[in-house]
């Protein structure tokens, strides 16, 4: 599942970072559809955030931005 976020003309992500994004969301929204709570854009802004970091692992990314989003709530 592509990550569904244009990104900035100021942003560039190597290859190996825009696989973990796209793994993580996939991961996070299955998350967060079991629990009613998927704001696409909010979680892929999440996962970008934690990406620019230097987190590459997509079951961590994950893990970040669902824990994220489930104290916004």
């Amino acid at each position: 599942m592509r990550i569904p976020i244009d990104v900035s003309p100021n942003e560039a992500f190597d290859p190996t970072a825009i696989q973990a994004m796209d793994k993580a969301f996939e991961l996070a929204c299955i998350a967060l559809r079991e629990r009613q709570q998927a704001d696409e854009e909010r979680l892929a802004r999440l996962i970008m955030q934690a990406i620019k970091e230097g987190l590459r692992d997509p079951a961590e990314l994950s893990a970040r931005a669902v824990s994220n989003m489930t104290a916004l709530m």
